[in-house]
């Protein structure tokens, strides 16, 4: 695998059946991980209907990890009933260094550390 990519769901602190369908892995408010429908590998050569699809064109090589949370964002100063919460972001981190560690995705969280150095959140 090339790279990991970090999503926000857009939904609430639980994976729905449906984010299970586009992420591989989803971190849940408590930081607890869930496993999404497709394996990384799925993802090493895309098929129709047969890999994770959380990133338009960007699919083929990617690990997709998803934060549960963010529905009805607007903002960074309105950021509705589910922001970020620390635990969640602590745990993504976490878990992608370990990812990172076992795929070699040799560049994949440094555009994140760069994006998200002073921002705890993950907001942007």
């Amino acid at each position: 695998m090339k790279r990991i990519i970090i999503h926000w769901t857009a939904g609430t602190y639980f994976p729905t059946n449906y984010e299970k369908e586009h992420y591989h892995f989803l971190v849940d408010a408590k930081g607890e991980i869930h496993y999404g429908v497709f394996k990384p590998e799925a993802n090493e050569i895309c098929k129709a209907g047969k890999y994770a699809a959380h990133t338009g064109g960007g699919n083929t090589g990617s690990i997709g990890v998803a934060i549960c949370a963010m529905l009805n964002y607007k903002s960074a100063k309105s950021v509705g009933k589910y922001p970020i919460t620390k635990k969640q972001f602590e745990s993504t981190m976490n878990f992608c260094a370990h990812s990172n560690n076992t795929t070699n995705c040799s560049h994949s969280l440094r555009v994140w550390e760069t994006k998200s150095k002073n921002n705890v959140s993950g907001q942007n």
